[in-house]
C-alpha cells in the first residue's frame, strides 16, 4: 500500500520496508534503487533521512543489514547475508514474514550445510517456507541440536508415538566398535611402540617418563566410542556437500557419475577414519592421564611436556589410522560407516518430521499457518491411513522411513509450481 502525502507512518515502517525490500531481492541491492523505493512507497526524498535509517539498521541494537561498500565512482549496495542479521530482523521485526523470502531459506540452509544430504531428503527448503514456527527453530538451532530436542520428545511425549513407531533404536555402532578395537590391540602394542619412541628415552623429558607407565591398557569404553562416532559425521556430510550437483551435469555417462560419486564416498569416508584416529588417539591418552598419571604432573604446564603428549597423540592416530586402511576387509568397515551414516540420516529425517508436526500445531495456536501447510499435512494424514489399511495384520503398524521419503519426494514433485508460488524470489 502506497502511502499518500501527509499521512504518518507507524513506528519502524520505513526500517522494515527497507528490510523486507533488500531480502525480496536477489544479491546485494544498490542505495539508490532502496532511495527510488522509499520515494515510490513511502514519499520519502531526503538523502540523509534515508541514510540515518540505513545506518540505523547496520549497527546496534538492530544490526539487520550489511553495507558493502561501492569502489570509487559507484554506489554502495545493501544486503542481508549472515544468520545473525535474521535473527535480529526476528527480534526487532516480528511482523516480517521471513520464510517466505527465497535469501532468508538460503541463509539457513547454508548455515546448516552440514547436512545437505538430510535437508535435501528432509525438503527442508520447502518445509522452511510453509510454516513459520518451522522456519523460527531452524533458525534459533542447529539441525543435530533440532535432533536432539527430537529425541527428547519421542521419549517423554505420548503424541509422539506414531514417529517413534517409524525410527530404528539401536544404531549398530558394536561391531564397529569391536573391529576398531580388535585392530588398536593387535600385536604389536600401540602404546608399546610409541612408549618406547617416544617416551622410555634418555633425551625424552624425565617428567614424561615419570608420569606415565609402560601399561598396554588401551581399550576405550564403548560409549566413548559411539561418542567419537556420532561426531565424527558432521565432517562427512560438509565434505559430501557437492556430490549432488554431480548428477546435475548431462554430459557424464551413468558409469562416470557412479564412479566419480564411488570416489567421492571413499574420500569422505577416509576422512572420517582420520578423525577417527585422532579422536580415538586422544581419549586413549585423556584415559592414561587421568588412571596413570599424578595429580602433581597435572598440574605443571611444562612446555617439553606438553609437547610431547601432543606428539604421543599424533603417533598413536597415525598408526590407528595405517592399521585401518591396511586390514584386508576394509571394505566391510566401509559398509559398517556407512550403514551408521544411513540410519542416522534416516532416524534424523523422521525427526524434523516429528517437529514439523509440532509446529504445525503451534502455527494453528498463533494464526500463522499457510493453506499449503494444511494441505501438505492433510495428505501427510491420508497417507498414513492408507498405509495402515495395506499393511498385513501381522506386520506392526508402523512405516517405514523408505516409504515415508518416497512419499514426501512425491508430494513435492507433484505439486512443485503450487509451492512455488509460496516462495518470494
Amino acid at each position: 500500500m502506497r502511502r499518500n502525502q501527509g499521512d504518518h507512518l507507524k513506528w519502524n515502517e520505513v526500517k522494515a520496508g527497507i528490510i523486507e525490500f533488500i531480502i525480496s531481492n536477489n544479491g546485494p541491492v544498490p542505495e539508490p534503487e532502496i532511495r527510488d523505493f522509499l520515494g515510490e512507497k513511502y514519499k520519502i526524498k531526503d538523502q540523509g533521512n534515508i541514510k540515518k535509517h540505513l545506518r540505523d539498521l547496520q549497527y546496534h541494537p538492530y544490526s539487520c543489514i550489511e553495507k558493502i561498500p561501492g569502489k570509487k565512482g559507484y554506489a554502495n549496495r545493501w544486503d542481508i547475508k549472515q544468520i545473525e542479521n535474521l535473527k535480529n530482523i526476528r527480534l526487532h521485526f516480528p511482523e516480517i514474514r521471513l520464510n517466505i523470502h527465497t535469501k532468508s531459506v538460503q541463509i539457513i540452509l547454508y548455515e546448516r550445510r552440514g547436512t545437505t544430504r538430510l535437508t535435501c531428503g528432509a525438503k527442508l527448503p520447502i518445509k522452511l517456507n510453509l510454516s513459520v514456527s518451522f522456519f523460527d527453530i531452524c533458525l534459533k538451532y542447529e539441525i543435530e541440536t533440532l535432533c536432539t530436542k527430537a529425541d527428547e520428545i519421542l521419549t517423554l511425549s505420548r503424541s509422539a508415538a506414531l514417529w517413534k513407531k517409524a525410527l530404528t533404536t539401536q544404531a549398530p555402532t558394536y561391531k564397529l566398535y569391536n573391529r576398531f578395537m580388535k585392530i588398536i590391540l593387535k600385536k604389536p602394542n600401540i602404546w608399546l611402540d610409541v612408549y618406547s619412541e617416544c617416551i622410555n628415552n634418555l633425551l625424552k623429558s624425565e617428567m614424561c617418563q615419570a608420569s606415565l607407565k609402560l601399561s598396554t591398557d588401551i581399550r576405550i569404553p564403548e560409549k566413548t566410542f559411539q561418542k567419537v562416532i556420532r561426531e565424527v559425521f558432521p565432517l562427512r556430510d560438509k565434505f559430501l556437500t557437492g556430490d549432488d550437483f554431480l548428477f546435475r551435469d548431462k554430459f557424464l555417462t551413468r558409469d562416470e557419475k557412479e564412479s566419480i560419486q564411488n570416489e567421492i564416498y571413499e574420500q569422505g569416508y577416509k576422512i572420517m577414519i582420520k578423525q577417527i584416529s585422532t579422536d580415538i588417539a586422544q581419549e586413549i591418552m585423556d584415559m592414561k592421564l587421568s588412571k596413570e598419571m599424578h595429580m602433581e604432573f597435572l598440574k605443571i604446564t611444562d612446555e617439553i611436556l606438553v609437547e610431547q603428549l601432543a606428539n604421543i597423540v599424533k603417533k598413536i592416530s597415525e598408526e590407528i589410522y595405517n592399521r585401518i586402511l591396511l586390514e584386508k576387509d576394509w571394505d566391510a568397515v566401509h559398509l559398517e560407516m556407512k550403514e551408521i551414516v544411513d540410519l542416522k540420516r534416516q532416524n534424523a529425517i523422521i525427526s524434523l518430521e516429528l517437529l514439523f508436526d509440532h509446529c504445525f500445531q503451534r502455527d494453528i495456536l498463533e494464526g500463522t499457518v499457510s493453506i499449503e501447510e494444511k494441505k501438505f499435512m492433510f495428505e501427510q494424514q491420508k497417507f498414513f491411513r492408507e498405509m495402515d489399511l495395506k499393511m498385513d495384520q501381522k506386520r506392526p503398524p508402523t512405516v517405514t522411513v523408505q516409504e515415508f521419503y518416497n512419499f514426501i519426494r512425491d508430494y513435492f514433485k507433484k505439486n512443485e509450481v503450487e509451492l512455488s508460488k509460496v516462495i518470494i524470489s
